[in-house]
């Protein structure tokens, strides 16, 4: 439905022929073919079948468009808990979303992405995937002092 109304908008079709080429498309013994030729007829027999408008919103009442499929939590959970940054990776470039990037900016980014979609907006599998890190990286994440702090800087006032 979507596909030809798209249709419809790219070749500036009348209201007429959007709907011929929709009753062409209607499979006899389908669903929808029933309900364009029997079922609507008889639930909505004043509605005007030769406006586009109205056939498509007639259309998307009795089959509203599917919600777009969730992962479990769970399992997202789950595969940032399993995530892994290899000693062997350091250093190296991989390709991410398009983009070359040294391992451990697309890991960083790839864990936050996961952290973001399962709503761990205070961090709390923080700790879990820190423990998991390369030595290297650990040593470098305890030398930059606490989080939320700048290398450098303290928490006192100057």
């Amino acid at each position: 439905m979507q596909n030809l109304n798209t249709r419809r908008v790219a070749n500036d079709w009348t209201d007429t022929k959007t709907i011929g080429v929709f009753e062409s498309l209607l499979v006899e013994d389908k669903k929808a073919y029933k309900w364009w030729h029997e079922d609507l007829k008889a639930t909505e027999p004043t509605m005007d079948r030769t406006d586009w408008t109205t056939v498509w919103k007639e259309f998307k009442k009795r089959w509203p468009p599917l919600p777009e499929p969730e992962e479990d939590l769970e399992s997202k959970r789950e595969e940032l808990e399993q995530m892994r940054l290899q000693d062997g990776d350091l250093g190296t470039k991989v390709t991410y979303q398009g983009q070359e990037l040294y391992s451990h900016v697309a890991f960083e980014n790839q864990a936050t992405c996961l952290a973001n979609e399962i709503g761990d907006i205070n961090s709390f599998l923080l700790p879990s995937i820190r423990n998991k890190l390369p030595e290297a990286v650990k040593n470098m994440l305890k030398s930059t002092g606490k989080r939320g702090q700048k290398p450098g800087r303290t928490s006192e006032k100057q």
